[in-house]
């Protein structure tokens, strides 16, 4: 078993609530990290539509990836996006949230300021402002 990090950001949200199509903000370095039948374990903060996994699982498997996982702290339980419902890999996660904006350990709140609320040690439920 050899476990190889790698990182790549997909942006879904910008800057605010209103969800745009998924894009590659940082890609994975390919020249040194082939995928070609590799197992891949995606680590998310959130699964909400599902619209993000949907495009990066697309997106490895087209790279040669022969099987894509997701593991991710918090699901949200909300319409999910077509794609993410053909997403033929498991979905791991630690616990479901309901379909509210949720904010801290790692994710923002983009009205209150950039990287808004990002860095609290805890999970909170985002206020209306």
């Amino acid at each position: 078993f050899h476990l190889e990090l790698d990182y790549m950001t997909i942006s879904t949200y910008g800057d605010g609530r209103a969800v745009s199509q998924p894009k590659v903000v940082m890609d994975i370095d390919v020249s040194r990290t082939s995928l070609e039948g590799r197992h891949i374990v995606l680590l998310d903060d959130l699964v909400d539509t599902g619209a993000t996994a949907a495009f990066a699982g697309e997106l490895l498997m087209a790279r040669g990836a022969e099987v894509v996982d997701v593991a991710t702290l918090a699901n949200k339980n909300t319409v999910r996006d077509p794609r993410f419902m053909e997403f033929p890999g498991e979905v791991i996660s630690c616990f479901e949230v309901p379909d509210v904006w949720i904010t801290g350990m790692g994710m923002d709140d983009s009205r209150v300021a950039p990287e808004g609320n990002r860095w609290l040690p805890y999970i909170a439920v985002a206020r209306d402002l």
